[in-house]
């Protein structure tokens, strides 16, 4: 985290676990780039897109990964994901700790805002990497309430309805991991099985 002038403050994963992540993806994906090329299947169209395009998404995601960041500044929070979305303080409602399933069966906190559209979004790398997590909420909560101005009203019925879409779209995004697990596990089969199949097929030929 750092604090290069009042009031601005940004919140990226530690450089040694964006490291650590793009090393994966980025070996991943170079195994995908090369399969084609153990395989010498490379100038086979349908061959290199099957896996260039996994390829793709995990440089994807490296992207990402190294970009990704909550960024607090003087006129609102910016959060920096895939895309850019911006919500000035003004317009923001409420900010909360909230429980969170990390998909490994634990509960964990996280800090998450509500603003005046009914939009509720976790704020990425917020996390006890900065310090406790409650006095970060605190430090932004005191910047936001200096910064929102005098005619800023507060929206009861926003933080609600935003409670309500996430619940719901928590529940798509769950059957969508379920569908990309399935998907994942499915891609595994095929690529061990094809690399399995041109082994022997080398080894007899």
């Amino acid at each position: 985290m750092t604090d290069a002038r009042p009031h601005v403050r940004t919140y990226t994963a530690p450089r040694g676990v964006k490291a650590g992540i793009a090393t994966v993806l980025a070996t991943t994906a170079g195994l995908f780039a090369l399969y084609p090329v153990l395989l010498d299947t490379a100038t086979d169209f349908g061959t290199a897109l099957f896996f260039g395009l996994p390829a793709g998404a995990l440089l994807f995601m490296i992207v990402v990964t190294l970009r990704a960041a909550t960024i607090v500044g003087q006129s609102g929070i910016t959060i920096r994901m895939a895309r850019l979305r911006k919500a000035a303080w003004r317009d923001i409602v409420a900010i909360e700790v909230e429980p969170y399933d990390d998909g490994q069966g634990r509960t964990r906190d996280q800090l998450v805002i509500y603003t005046r559209d009914a939009r509720r979004t976790p704020l990425p790398y917020v996390t006890e990497t900065h310090g406790p997590l409650q006095t970060s909420a605190r430090t932004i909560r005191e910047i936001w309430e200096r910064q929102r101005g005098e005619d800023w009203l507060p929206l009861p019925t926003a933080v609600a309805t935003g409670r309500g879409k996430a619940t719901q779209r928590q529940k798509s995004a769950d059957k969508a991991v379920t569908a990309l697990r399935l998907l994942n596990a499915l891609v595994q089969i095929t690529l061990y099985g094809i690399l399995v199949t041109a082994t022997i097929m080398e080894l007899t030929g």
